[in-house]
């Protein structure tokens, strides 16, 4: 049984080295006690073995089977066959894409589970290795599909449905690279131990009663969550019977309301909303009971082009080229980038935002509606108060506008958020330049007063002018002496370009 170089981390995400892990639990020593190590092949669960002489190290637990399937076991070294990889992508993905999901659709409850996205020289790759995936929900069911190119497209999910509602489902992989018993165990439907988030924000109000009637729905999805959870986010607990959880926490610790739905005799468990408000010791221990880490909400959000959303992905129309990134803690932005669209796909990760893929948009995809984006030509902006704001320059974005008023320059646009289906975009006017080089010429000559020019109105005039080397060079002069012609200036200040 080898000593294993790093092991993979469930709430965090990421893998880690022995140091890192002893790091990490300098920093959270209440969380020694998690079962959160995980086998960065394999995906069994790990010990962390502190010793003084032979040094800390990664370790399987005993088994009786011996892991045939994971060579970290016996040898220390990370398998690379077809078999293998896939594997490893299945385990490191759940949460993010491997998800078990509930539905109910016209009163009628069902599971499935989503494969993640392969790439196109994955699907080439095991298409020639003849790599075949089999999926048992039931000791009386397994589900074949190759991977091929006949049951996968680039950047696609890939949903099964599920008989019945399993408490685990095995996903086997078999193919000519390895003749190892490779497999992945994720967990199903155990309502006690789980807490579940819905795919598609609804959109409903329940006023002030401790209820939520949706019970004219004709659909409705969730899933499975794990990891990090976040406060002010609406979860989702199930609870057989009608015992319920809405003396669970006081009132400053979580907002619990019952989600009324339509009856299914065959699922026979009420479904509650959960918003926890604060991280207290109490909301803490709940969420570690169910596997997941409760923190201080951030995200990442799309600010351009306008997208459809479905769970953990993104969709984005093919005409699209680049996409535009903010990453958000209680609406202060920590940091701004942009993404190439020239991608099928591209994962979204960050160590405080919950991950998520983007992916191009096809016909196999039933996404909800499109957000609506209105094009307004205004040379002065008054923002609604509630909106989120970002000035792009040239088409690269600039900064986030925290003031409600701003005038646009010329190559400048704002994306104006109202919520993720009501955006705006504001452009300036295509005014066409009515500045005369001769009668600026005649001002510079022969008007007489002058009177001081700062730095701040050098930049102002300077940006709106930029085109008109005329003026810039005239700009340029007055700087260096602190002094401009009035009529000159007052001109170049008045004038709409």
């Amino acid at each position: 049984m080898a000593s294993i170089p790093k092991a993979h981390h469930r709430l965090e995400h990421r893998d880690m080295t022995v140091r890192e892990y002893e790091q990490y639990l300098i920093m959270h020593p209440r969380w020694h006690s998690l079962k959160a190590l995980i086998c960065v092949e394999c995906g069994d669960e790990i010990a962390y073995c502190s010793g003084d002489i032979k040094g800390s190290y990664f370790k399987h637990n005993p088994s009786s089977a011996g892991h045939s399937y994971c060579s970290l076991y016996h040898e220390g070294s990370e398998s690379k066959t077809n078999e293998s990889l896939i594997r490893k992508k299945l385990f490191k993905e759940e949460d993010i894409s491997l998800n078990f999901e509930l539905r109910m659709t016209n009163g009628k409850w069902s599971s499935l589970i989503t494969i993640p996205p392969f790439k196109n020289n994955e699907i080439e790759t095991n298409e020639r290795n003849k790599t075949t995936l089999f999926v048992r929900d039931s000791y009386r069911r397994t589900i074949e599909i190759p991977v091929d190119r006949e049951h996968f497209s680039s950047g696609e999910m890939k949903r099964i449905g599920l008989e019945g509602f399993p408490s685990s489902i095995n996903i086997a992989i078999k193919g000519n690279s390895s003749s190892h018993n490779i497999s992945y165990t994720m967990d199903g439907f155990s309502p006690r131990n789980q807490i579940y988030s819905t795919l598609i924000t609804q959109d409903y109000s329940s006023g002030g009663s401790g209820t939520i009637n949706l019970s004219k729905i004709k659909m409705f999805n969730c899933k499975k969550v794990s990891g990090r959870i976040y406060i002010g986010r609406h979860y989702l607990l199930f609870e057989y019977g009608y015992y319920g959880f809405r003396n669970t926490f006081s009132s400053d610790e979580a907002i619990v309301k019952e989600v009324i739905l339509p009856k299914d005799p065959k699922f026979n468990y009420s479904v509650y909303d959960v918003i926890f408000k604060n991280v207290t010791e109490k909301t803490v221990r709940f969420c570690e009971d169910r596997d997941c880490e409760l923190i201080e909400k951030s995200d990442a959000v799309i600010i351009w082009p306008p997208i459809n959303s479905i769970g953990n992905y993104k969709y984005f129309r093919n005409s699209d080229t680049e996409m535009f990134l903010t990453f958000e803690h209680d609406n202060d932005t920590l940091d701004m980038f942009t993404h190439s669209t020239k991608y099928i796909f591209f994962k979204v990760d960050n160590i405080n935002a919950k991950a998520f893929y983007v992916t191009a948009l096809n016909s196999k995809v039933a996404p909800k509606e499109q957000a609506i984006c209105k094009e307004v030509e205004m040379l002065e902006s008054n923002f609604n108060p509630d909106t989120l704001n970002y000035l792009f320059t040239k088409g690269i974005l600039n900064k986030r506008i925290d003031e409600k008023k701003y005038t646009l320059k010329k190559n400048e646009s704002v994306i104006s958020i109202l919520n993720r289906l009501e955006i705006e975009k504001y452009i300036c006017p295509n005014i066409q330049n009515t500045t005369s080089s001769d009668e600026i010429l005649a001002m510079i000559r022969y008007s007489e007063k002058l009177v001081p020019f700062n730095e701040n109105e050098y930049e102002y005039l300077a940006d709106k002018y930029r085109d008109n080397s005329l003026i810039s060079n005239y700009l340029d002069s007055c700087l260096e002496y602190k002094r401009i012609k009035e009529n000159v200036k007052d001109y170049l200040m008045e004038e709409k370009l």
